[in-house]
């Protein structure tokens, strides 16, 4: 029995009978459900015309599955079905007979998901609903189903058939394309059907399915030869045919198993002699006459019935029938006994299915033009209260039917339900039909009142944006605000305007955005106080920065005048990131403040959230990383129950600025990349890019590989010439390349006085101290001292991304330092290749610790030795089982352990080198080998010298880095500079490095 929501009893439909003619697809499909057994999943596509075999053969395929212990499920793409329809199918049918608990466990946090697709599956009741204004969820979305089919196929082994995947939703179509990327690995084969010639006239369906088919196994069917086609003769018709007569029968009907089998049903029905011969020369021309032919067989009212039927779908409730025909429900029952006794039809769940397409095509079109229009109409009228009831709203197929029948009247219905059908596929995340449909709603609305039409150009406009077409996203939004101006509606106008310009919004820089702003603040008044105060707001983001901040303060000012909490706290949020300059942080940490106690007191999480990651930021350029790093928990959690993409790929952001803190380097590159495809996918590429890169810039600056950012930096000189900080990076890449002289001619281009005073300025001031403390440039450093001054005890941070650049403080010691060195004659060379790094000895029973002038002592301790082995090896990552050893033989006697320890630490050294070059080029076995050889190495040393087998190296990692913390702890307490340089220097993991910050002569700039 087929797991679906869709109960179709197919033995006595048109077409099904024993299968022939398919032997060698057969076993190519039965091979592929083997592979699957085994763990190699895929996807196979079939295709081929309607008729010929598609379906059949899955239903074969099927059987043998499920005899191999497989579960299977169904699900089909039906024109103008809810979005997702094939996959609400299949889950559904899965959920029913398959979940388990252990299953559930399994998914986690993902069967909230899930419930997108089954609402019953919900079980944390915070977790909001997928937002249409978030495209990112999709990919969520995408995940969870992933981890479904293999939470569910690692129970037991799946099939998945995906039938007439040519009439499927585009998103539909999409989830599969993802799918096929992941499944390699698991016990689960996807089969999809589609015709291929009805997927090229929907564009976008057929150019996804040619990708998929490109990464998996196609099986084209043609028609079936001469000897196949007289079994299917035989079956039907009980006749032995003379071999001439079946090759010209072959050749006629093209092998199409349908059209052979509909032939055979009309001349076993057939009293005429000459049957046999007219039906050969007329197929396949003919083979909708034959079917259509048929319904002479039946009586007035079941003909009704099946041609009511045929209007309305695939499949049809006897009582909406009953409706349309005006029959008691006893004769409508009747009716559709008849036709499913010849052979036209088959019972649906609750009254009538046609089993294949075609025989419903070919009745439809046999209806003249001006009754298919009355029946549409009156199907229309008649099933719309249960359609839009229904648990998944049928609003698509009722805009479908009203505007066929629209000769009847009800245009005004067409753009009703096509809007409802296009907020519908919003809401479940699929876009391209949302443009379909509301953009067939738009050209049907000129008669509609204008602020409805105005609304469902704003609803297309975001629509577009969510799909990447900017460019359109654009033109309906100008068209909205034209039709507003036009019949005098400012209060609309502005309300399109905060609507475009919300955070997070591609459109809220554009031209376009500026002047619907200006135009609604034009014609507003004074009348709407709170509006005027959101508009001002938005619209000084996009102000020089002279003008911004007087015009975001204008608004704080109107917005506290009025008795309104949500615009106040919208206008304090967009005044947050207008006030960005470094004098204003007391201003945005009160901001962020009341801006959530508002958003509180309203229940508004959306602003709650926005606050949180407000709040966040402050707390960053105090320099209260831990207080940030609970709040970006707070902000990590709201934005996963809000299913907010934008934040979700900020705080994933904000994440990697705070592993680079604290300098967890793998941490913080994987995290600054998952960060930017978050960023793609909540649509906003461009801010990701930049994001990305100034975190790239301070990752690959502690990892000495700067120079790889060049061609990067002049990118983005050529995008934003106005823009120092790009400058700034592409000098520090220079320096890092040797290029000292090109990095001095563009600092002689950055006028410190001179920078925007916007959120990049302190860190861009930090930046040039860098450059001017390795140039030795002591002008620079002088003026950049004293505008960094009023600002010590801070971080300096670049912009809302947080990519954390320095603790100011500590830039002004450095510069205290160089100005020292060089003011007093000639730089001098320091042992550590330009960079005044950590020393330490051990004097008795302490560590003296010298940095920069200061001194202090620790206690000999396992982390004292750690760390005193690490600075002694300055940007050298060593092995936590390595560094055990080194410290265990420095324990012993202080020197060198000995020709043995020499020989394994000089081949753990060629390993690492081999580490490094393996993981760079992501050669991945390669990487294994090296870092088990290494472990193993060093796992042998230890256990000579310290008596003891096996160590685990996890447990040995965590010791390792705890007592690490703990001696830089000590070191803090006595002076904080030193302790900050050596959290800043210091990265710990299964390796552990030190890297001296900037210092004078630090030619990594």
């Amino acid at each position: 029995m087929r797991h679906s929501i869709e109960v179709v009893v197919s033995s006595v439909s048109i077409g099904v009978g024993r299968l022939v003619g398919r032997e060698r697809e057969r076993l190519e499909l039965t091979a592929a459900v083997d592979e699957a057994r085994r763990g190699r999943g895929r996807v196979v596509l079939i295709t081929g015309d309607a008729g010929i075999g598609r379906t059949r053969l899955c239903e074969e395929v099927e059987a043998y599955a499920r005899a191999q212990g497989f579960a299977t499920f169904w699900g089909h793409g039906v024109d103008d079905a809810p979005p997702y329809w094939p996959w609400i199918q299949l889950i559904r049918g899965f959920v029913r007979t398959c979940m388990t608990p252990d299953i559930e466990r399994a998914l986690g946090p993902a069967i909230d998901d899930l419930a997108f697709f089954l609402p019953s599956l919900r079980r944390n009741a915070r977790v909001t609903e997928l937002s249409p204004d978030d495209p990112a969820a999709l990919h969520r979305l995408v995940d969870a189903v992933l981890m479904l089919v293999r939470a569910a196929s690692a129970a037991q082994p799946l099939v998945l058939l995906l039938d007439d995947l040519h009439a499927a939703d585009v998103a539909s179509v999409k989830l599969l394309e993802f799918l096929a990327l992941e499944i390699h690995d698991a016990p689960l084969l996807v089969i999809g059907s589609y015709r291929e010639a009805e997927a090229g006239v929907r564009p976008a369906v057929g150019k996804l399915l040619s990708s998929i088919g490109r990464r998996a196994t196609t099986i084209a069917l043609k028609g079936l030869d001469a000897g196949a086609m007289a079994e299917i003769m035989r079956d039907v018709t009980g006749l032995e045919l003379d071999d001439n007569i079946v090759k010209l029968l072959c050749r006629r009907a093209g092998g199409n198993p349908l059209f052979v089998r509909e032939l055979a049903r009309y001349l076993r029905s057939s009293s005429e002699d000459d049957a046999f011969a007219r039906a050969i020369m007329t197929i396949p021309h003919a083979i909708g006459d034959l079917i259509v032919g048929r319904l002479g067989l039946l009586s007035p009212a079941a003909k009704a019935v099946v041609l009511a039927a045929a209007v309305a779908g695939m499949e049809v409730e006897a009582s909406l029938l009953a409706a349309i025909c005006r029959l008691e429900p006893a004769e409508c029952l009747s009716s559709i006994e008849e036709a499913v006794r010849i052979g036209l039809a088959a019972p649906g769940a609750n009254g009538i299915a046609f089993s294949q397409a075609l025989v419903r095509q070919a009745i439809y079109r046999s209806i003249p033009v001006a009754e298919r229009a009355r029946l549409h109409h009156a199907f229309a009228v008649v099933a719309a209260p249960s359609y839009e009831a229904a648990a998944e709203p049928r609003f698509a197929e009722l805009a479908h039917h009203f505007a066929q029948g629209a000769s009847f009247g009800g245009w005004d219905k067409v753009v009703h339900y096509e809007r409802l059908a296009g907020e519908h596929a919003a809401k479940r995340l699929a876009f391209d039909e949302a443009v379909v449909h509301f953009s067939r709603a738009h050209e049907r609305s000129a008669k509609i009142d204008p602020e409805d039409r105005c609304e469902l150009l704003m609803v297309l406009s975001d629509a577009l944006l969510a799909t990447g077409e900017s460019a359109r996203a654009v033109e309906a939004l100008v068209e909205a605000a034209e039709i507003a101006r036009a019949h005098g509606r400012p209060r609309l106008l502005a309300r399109f305007a905060l609507r475009a310009g919300r955070r997070g919004s591609a459109l809220r820089h554009s031209p376009q955005f500026v002047q619907l702003c200006q135009d609604a603040l034009d014609r507003l008044g004074d009348d709407e106080p709170a509006l005027r105060a959101q508009l001002l707001a938005r619209l000084a983001a996009t102000r020089p920065s002279a003008e911004r901040t007087s015009m975001a303060m204008r608004a704080l000012a109107i917005a506290r005048s009025v008795d309104d909490p949500a615009a106040l706290a919208d206008t304090l949020l967009s005044a947050y990131h207008v006030l960005d300059g470094a004098e204003y942080l007391q201003e945005r940490l009160a901001i962020a403040s009341q801006a959530e106690e508002l958003a509180s007191g309203l229940h508004r999480r959306d602003l709650v959230l926005e606050s949180s990651d407000a709040h966040y930021l402050a707390l960053v350029e105090l320099d209260d990383l831990a207080g940030a790093e609970r709040e970006l928990s707070r902000c990590a959690l709201l934005a996963r129950e809000l299913r907010s993409g934008y934040y979700e790929w900020l705080t994933r952001t904000h994440e990697a600025a705070l592993a680079l803190a604290r300098g967890d380097l793998a941490d913080a590159e994987r995290l600054a990349d998952e960060g930017y495809r978050l960023g793609e996918r909540a649509g906003a590429t461009r801010e990701a890019r930049v994001r990305h890169l100034l975190l790239l810039w301070r990752l690959r600056r502690r990892q000495n590989r700067l120079s790889e950012l060049a061609s990067r930096a002049l990118e983005m000189i050529a995008v934003a010439p106005e823009a120092p900080i790009w400058r700034v990076l592409l000098a520090q890449s220079r320096l890092a390349a040797k290029d000292e002289s090109g990095a001095r001619e563009l600092l002689g281009t950055i006028d410190a006085d001179g920078l925007p005073r916007d959120e990049l300025w302190l860190g861009t001031l930090v930046g040039l101290a860098e450059i001017a403390i390795v140039l030795g440039d002591l002008t620079s450093m002088s003026l950049v001292r004293d505008r960094l001054a009023p600002f010590a005890g801070r971080n300096a941070i670049l912009g809302r991304g947080a990519a954390l650049i320095a603790p100011v403080t500590l830039t002004l010691e450095q510069l205290d330092v160089a100005i020292g060195k060089v003011a007093g004659g000639a730089r001098e060379p320091t042992p550590t290749g330009g960079m005044i790094a950590v020393e330490m000895e051990l004097s008795g029973s302490e560590w003296i610790v010298r940095w920069g002038g200061v001194s202090v002592s620790i206690a000999d301790s396992k982390g004292s030795r750690y760390l005193a082995e690490l600075v002694r090896h300055p940007d050298r990552e060593l092995h936590v089982a390595e560094l055990a050893m080194r410290a265990a033989g420095m324990a012993d006697d202080g020197e060198a352990a000995g020709p043995e320890v020499d020989a394994v630490r000089s081949r753990v050294e060629e390993l690492m080198d081999v580490l490094g070059e393996a993981e760079q080029r992501q050669h991945l076995a390669r990487a294994n080998a090296a870092r088990e050889s290494i472990e193993r190495l060093t796992d042998e040393m230890l256990a000579s010298r310290t008596k003891r087998t096996g160590p685990d190296i996890e447990r040995l990692r965590q010791s390792v880095t705890k007592r690490l913390r703990d001696a830089i702890k000590k070191i803090g307490a006595k002076d904080a500079l030193l302790g900050r340089h050596l959290s800043q220097a210091l990265r710990t993991g299964t390796t552990c490095i030190y890297s001296p910050l900037v210092t004078p002569n630090d030619p990594s700039g």
